[in-house]
């Protein structure tokens, strides 16, 4: 069963984390995650740790622009978006999510709100270069790592849709 959960704090929201398989950490179950190993994610869920992030300035200031990020995109596609506090969870698969934002977009025939997910990505240029793939017809596809988290965001949310907005 899904359960939502708005954290008071950040404290609170690591120890929800701890207890789940977050769509972050999904992609090392397949071998393709760039920061977790399947041993790594084995003993942190079963030592019930939080490993500690170092924030470095590209992190910093990630997160400033990610807001700036978001409603750009949304400006551009004509979108409303909203940042989602909830963090969800499957409490029997114990596969949980946190979000970005939240895309609403009025159907035009019945005016019908839609909703779906906006995960939003600063991206070094080298490391786009080396990561995502360009197509032919000009389209771009997040590296695996990515595209897998938000099709987990997508399962415990339940939400129709997502995009991936890189800058």
């Amino acid at each position: 069963m899904i359960q939502k959960i708005v954290p008071k704090d950040k404290e609170e929201w690591l120890s929800l984390r701890r207890k789940n398989i977050n769509s972050t950490e999904v992609a090392a179950l397949f071998g393709c995650s760039p920061y977790t190993t399947h041993f790594e994610l084995f003993h942190r869920k079963k030592d019930d740790t939080e490993v500690s992030f170092e924030m470095s300035d590209r992190v910093k200031w990630g997160m400033r622009l990610e807001k700036s990020i978001a409603e750009g995109v949304a400006e551009e596609q004509g979108w409303q978006v909203h940042k989602i506090e909830e963090y969800m969870f499957d409490d029997v698969l114990r596969l949980g999510a946190s979000f970005d934002f939240g895309i609403y977009k009025w159907d035009g025939a019945d005016g019908v709100e839609v909703g779906g997910l906006l995960e939003v990505k600063n991206v070094d240029s080298l490391i786009a270069k080396q990561n995502w793939l360009i197509n032919d017809d000009g389209s771009v596809e997040a590296p695996p790592h990515i595209e897998i988290q938000v099709q987990v965001q997508l399962a415990v949310s339940g939400l129709p849709f997502a995009y991936i907005a890189a800058l």
